[in-house]
Formats: structure tokens, sequence, C-alpha cells
């Protein structure tokens, strides 16, 4: 943006004791004291700016990253900022929630550049407010991430590009989408036309026949695609056509390892909203294919199989979707550039088609990364530090219009980051129902009248045996005996294999009826958990701690390390392959403290597949010494599960839980 102002140079100061994650412990050392302040000042919102400071740290540009926890703080995110700070020109501060949602935006840290996008939870007029006050560089437009909210409007504009899309039918039943001012200005600037602000009356859907839907008199027959016009629904249904069998199938986010289903019955098309109805296309090779630009001159593309196929989602050992690096031809990169340009977004996300050789767009995304590419993180790092230099040559430094100073008081400050990390991946428990009524299975409950849990290899021997004597006697169902032998006869060692037995009881005489037996296996480690999430090395590498073996082994001391009740893991298996071996440098330090803090701080049922986040933040009240207030936040990565989960901070912040 030509017209920004950017406050290139400014350095924070942060010289508050209350900015350190630790109290100063006895016998901690002055030098180690120091490097925890610093563990957290880098990450912290609210700072005081003084000219001297000012003066010194000049050649350090501040990058915000003004993001939802969940986006700012995901692993492609830090993948990415951690290759731009090997610039040695550019620092970053995270917002964080708390300060997004609960700060005014004079309140925010100042940046030179500003990387923000809407996810759910965002309040991205915040954000616009934001960038009117303060004028950093803008990675991504904020006002036209709006017109992604509307499909009819991201239609619209694709055609007025010339971009090829399914022919579709709009049916709105809200009057018609709402633009805001900006975004039409914004509009007319990127792609030379003005989104005029029109209402229509409800649209007339009905079904003319099994096949063919008419909006507004114009018809198209199945299949069709029903999309509704949010953006941010992706409850997509898809009817067929009386001869492909009928029925549809569900689209939707990903569920574990599914992405729709099909239902025979579904035949009628929603009637509850707006939606846009699309033609559906038989896509070649039976692939969907994501791009992702980094500005208007490169682009990575990856298939992946359509969820249309079966809904089943292909993953790969570490549990990632299966999908393959693709190659954009000479008309999909021109696609590219454009959309980049047009909708203003340097990151940008889209999905596109092939059908008989031409290529059509079907959604645009907005801010979207790839996931696990060193080579889509070393030039996203290249070309946004490219960027931003090229951006710094253009203008000059106008240290004065940067305010001298930003309240300390009434302001959310981070105090404690708490990672939660699984301590390895493993395969997905499975399980088998039996119900029995013979005697060698009711032997097994001995004098016991209520369930029991058979676990350890005597116990499993015994049902063993027990299956063997209801073959021998032909007493049960053979199929289900030699199923459940099969199952019994995996390796001895496999972990948490265990049969639970419900016996059942008539309510006369009390007399044995049945009894249920149910047998879980699975659960083993799949990969090296040095392979998987790095949990110490986030602490002690990438937050320039000095890396001696002395200075960790001090914090190691004063950290703490939380982990859940799991019974077929036990302390010894953690502390071996578990939280405590992600740095090579602990060796030494495991062998030397034995006796870990290994304690249960939460009752944690579910725990997503990547890793959650805890922040607990303090808020200092204007001019009353000691009236702190605490908050408890979690974020969590996309996938993850977030019910079940309690947290006693009254215990450990002495406060009681926000």
């Amino acid at each position: 943006d030509s017209q920004s102002l950017y406050k290139y140079g400014q350095c924070v100061n942060i010289s508050s004791p209350e900015t350190i994650i630790f109290p100063r412990q006895k016998g901690m050392s002055t030098k180690l004291y120091h490097e925890i302040q610093t563990l957290t000042s880098s990450s912290l919102p609210s700072f005081n700016i003084t000219e001297s400071t000012t003066a010194s740290c000049r050649s350090k540009y501040v990058i915000g990253i003004c993001a939802m926890d969940c986006k700012a703080r995901s692993k492609p995110m830090r993948n990415i900022l951690n290759r731009l700070h090997d610039y040695n020109e550019f620092e970053t501060v995270i917002f964080g929630d708390k300060v997004i949602l609960e700060e005014d935006v004079e309140n925010w840290p100042v940046c030179d550049f500003f990387i923000s996008f809407f996810s759910n939870g965002f309040p991205l007029d915040k954000a616009i407010e934001y960038v009117k006050l303060r004028r950093p560089f803008c990675v991504n437009d904020l006002p036209m991430q709006k017109t992604l909210w509307d499909r009819r409007i991201v239609m619209k504009l694709l055609d007025t590009l010339g971009i090829p899309t399914p022919k579709r039918l709009v049916a709105s039943k809200d009057g018609g989408p709402k633009i805001d001012p900006d975004v039409t200005s914004q509009v007319h600037k990127n792609v030379g036309t003005r989104l005029k602000q029109t209402s229509c009356p409800p649209a007339k859907v009905e079904m003319i026949d099994f096949d063919t839907i008419s909006v507004d008199g114009q018809l198209l027959r199945k299949p069709f695609v029903e999309k509704p016009i949010s953006g941010e629904d992706h409850n997509i249904h898809i009817y067929f056509s009386s001869e492909m069998g009928g029925g549809g199938r569900r689209l939707f986010r990903k569920v574990s390892n599914k992405s729709s289903e099909f239902d025979p019955l579904m035949s009628k098309p929603r009637t509850d909203g707006s939606y846009i109805y699309e033609q559906f296309m038989n896509v070649d090779h039976a692939e969907d294919i994501k791009v992702y630009t980094i500005g208007h001159k490169y682009a990575h593309a990856e298939t992946r199989k359509s969820p249309v196929v079966d809904g089943l989602v292909h993953r790969s050992n570490d549990g990632k979707e299966v999908r393959y690096v693709a190659t954009l031809t000479p008309e999909e990169k021109k696609i590219a550039s454009v959309i980049s340009l047009a909708f203003g977004q340097t990151i940008c996300g889209f999905d596109l088609v092939r059908v008989k050789g031409k290529s059509y767009v079907i959604d645009v995304n907005g801010w979207s990364f790839v996931k696990g590419s060193d080579d889509y993180y070393n030039n996203c790092a290249r070309i946004l530090g490219t960027m931003f230099l090229k951006a710094i040559q253009k203008r000059k430094v106008k240290i004065d219009s940067v305010p001298k100073k930003f309240p300390f008081e009434n302001s959310w400050r981070l105090k404690v980051p708490m990672p939660i990390f699984r301590h390895a991946e493993r395969t997905t428990k499975q399980k088998m129902k039996f119900i029995f009524r013979s005697n060698p299975f009711f032997e097994l409950l001995d004098t016991s009248t209520e369930e029991i849990i058979l676990r350890n290899e005597q116990e499993l021997g015994r049902v063993s045996r027990a299956v063997e004597d209801a073959i021998k006697l032909r007493c049960e169902d053979l199929d289900k005996l030699q199923q459940l032998k099969l199952v019994l006869q995996m390796p001895n060692d496999l972990p948490g294999i265990k049969v639970l037995i419900k016996p059942s009881y008539s309510k006369v005489d009390e007399s044995f009826i049945e009894l249920r037996l149910i047998v879980e296996w699975g659960g083993e480690i799949k990969y090296d958990t040095l392979n998987n999430l790095q949990f110490l090395e986030i602490i002690f590498v990438n937050q320039n701690i000095d890396k001696n073996l002395s200075t960790i082994m001090e914090l190691y001391q004063y950290a703490k390390i939380y982990s859940p009740q799991e019974y077929d893991v036990d302390n010894e298996e953690k502390l071996h392959i578990g939280l405590l071996t992600s740095n090579l440098l602990l060796g030494d330090i495991i062998k030397k403290f034995r006796d870990h803090t290994l304690q249960k701080i939460a009752n944690i049922l579910m725990i997503g597949d990547n890793e959650d986040l805890y922040f607990i933040h303090e808020k200092t009240s204007r001019g009353i010494i000691g009236d702190k207030e605490y908050s408890l936040r979690m974020a969590f990565d996309p996938g993850a599960h977030n019910q079940n989960i309690y947290l006693d901070a009254r215990h450990y912040l002495n406060v009681a839980p926000r």
C-alpha cells in the first residue's frame, strides 16, 4: 500500500518484573533468571517504547501476527516465522486471543508488517480498525476477506475475471449479498468493477420432477451440488440423478477418517436458507486440486482423493491426509495469479477441478497454508522476506510518529504458556463385541457377579481356553468364536489389549442369562516419538535460550511437566519415549534427575491428535497494588477435541478460574 506509514525500527522494552514465567527460586542464577525473562518478553502484547531503545535496535522490524491462537501458533505458522527470523531483520509479536478479543485497538502492539486473517471467532472489523489507525504493511487485504464470506460474491468476481466456474443457479432468500463500503471501493480498485448493494425478493425454488430443479424459472438437472452461500459453511450436498441410482452425498469438514457420507434417501434440496446449485462435474482421476498462492508469482498445488468417491480420508502412517504435489498448467498458473491479485490475498488457497482437460475453480478459501512441506515453508519465508525488504526500501522511517508509551496497567500479559503434547502417535484402538450364554464363558466370572476386566497374560490365557472349550462343545456360533480366537492370538506384547465381561441376570429369579464380552486392542506406537512433536525443543531451542548443558539442566529443575494418566503408558515409558526425550542434550539430565514432577493437573479424557496450548494471562488493575486477575485460555489445533477437559487452576494459581 503506497499510502502506508511504516514505523520501522521500533524496539520493545519490557521493563516490568511481572513478565517472567517463573518466580525467582532460591539458588537460581542471575543468568538463568534473565533468560527466562527473555523467553516470554518476545511474545508479550503490551510494552513500552523508549527513544534510547528505539535508536539502539533500529535494525529489527516487527512482524505482527493478528489471528486466533490456534492459527497464529500452528506448526505451519511457526515453521515460516522461524525461517523469517533467519534473515536477522525481523522479530515477531503474536497478539494473542486476550489482546485481540478484549483490548481496544489503541492498546494493540504496533508493528511494521501485519499478518492477519479471519477464522471462526476472529473480529475482522476490529483488525480493519487497527490497520486504519496504525497503517502497517498488510500481507493479506482485510476488507477483501469479507468477500470470501459469501459464495455469491466470490463467484460473481470470478465471472468478472473470466475464470471458468461450473454452471450454477443462485437461490437467495435473504435479500441478496450484504456489501460493506470498504469492500466496494477495494473491489473496484482490484478488479475494476463495482459491486452494487441490491435487494431481491426471495427466490422461488421447486422440483419440477425427480431430477430437475427450478430457481425462478431457470432449470438445472441432477446431478448437482448444493452449497450454502456462507463461505464458512462446509455442509455441502450432492444430489444424484435417477439414472445414477438417486440418493445424495453429504460433504462436511473431516471428522476422523470421514469427509462425506452417502444417503440413499436424500433426494430433495434443502429449503431452510439461501443456496447455490452447481452442475456436478465428473472430475478427471477422481481428484480435487488444492492450490496455495504466495503472491501472484508463486503457487503450490496438491491433489487429493475427491470426497465424492467414498468419503474415506486416505491417511499416511503419521496420520496426515495423503496428498501429492501437482504441476499446474500455464492456464492454471494464470488463474492463481489473478485470484491472488484480485482478492488482495498474498497467501491464499482455492480449489479447482479438471474436467476433460479444462480447469474450473469451485471455491476460494482465503488464508491457507500447506502442511508438512519444507519446500513450501522455505519459499513462503523467502517470498515474504523479499516482499518486506522491498517495502522497507520504498518508504523512509518516521520514528516520531510512533507513540512513546503504551499503557502497562489494565492490560493482559501472557504469564505462562502450557503446551500439551501426545507422548507418541499410536494406532487407533479397536474393539469387538460378543454375547455368550454357555458355561465356558460363565466360568470366567469365578465368584464375581459384576463386570470384570481381564488384562494380563494369565487372564487372557483363561479367555483363550474358554474359546477352545466352546469350539469343542459347539455351544456357540463358530464364526464368532474363530474371530475372537484370532484376536486373542495376536502378539502378547500388543499394548492395550483387554477383555471386558459384563454378565446379565434375570430380574425375576436372578439366574444367569448371558454375558457380553468386549475385547479391545490397538494403540501401538507407529514411529519414534523423536520424529513427532518436539516438546522440549520448543522451550529450549526455538526460544533462543543458551543451549549449554548447565543452563538447560538448571532451567529444567524449575520447569514442571504434567501428564494425564493412561493405562497403557506408565511413567517409565513416558520417561524414555515420551515428553522428555525430544532434545538430545537432555540425556544426562534424565540420568541425573530420575524423580520428575509427573503429576496429574488435569483429567484429560480426550486430547487432540497434535497439540493443545493453555495460556495463563495476568491483569493488574490500575493503581491498586496486588490486585491481580488471572485468565486461562485454551487453544486447539484443527481437529483436536475440546470437550471433557477440566483444569483446576485454583490450586496452582491460588485464584478461582475465570
